[in-house]
């Protein structure tokens, strides 16, 4: 029996603590894996072409750096990564915009693992 290929997952949030927790929930789970983090845009794109990435699970709060913009770079440069937005903010015109631009799932920032497991393997 062949087994089933694992969603991989890359993550971008600001605070790098939140990049290591997601990396622990990712690899608890039996159908995912976490590709790796950064705590900026900056070089995203760079290091999206180093790994095979299902899914972008994207912070829309990063300091300093314009995340719909990265999603918009990331929609253009690699139409086939899935990208799930977290975001604290559930503002529908923000979320709307993280839309257009290319993200595929939003979801509430928070404390609840569940509902953002669910957004990445829906997504």
């Amino acid at each position: 029996m062949e087994m089933a290929k694992k969603i991989s997952v890359f993550v971008v949030d600001d605070e790098p603590d939140a990049c290591s927790l997601m990396g622990f929930v990712l690899e608890a789970e039996s159908d995912m894996e976490f590709a790796g983090s950064r705590t900026r845009v900056a070089g995203l794109l760079d290091d999206l072409a180093l790994h095979a990435v299902d899914v972008l699970l994207i912070d829309l709060s990063l300091s300093g750096e314009d995340a719909i913009e990265a999603i918009r770079a990331v929609r253009g440069a690699r139409p086939e990564i899935r990208i799930v937005v977290l975001s604290g903010c559930m503002d529908p015109r923000v979320l709307t915009r993280a839309r257009e631009a290319g993200a595929t799932e939003c979801v509430a920032k928070s404390f609840e693992i569940d509902a953002t497991l669910q957004a990445i393997r829906s997504a």
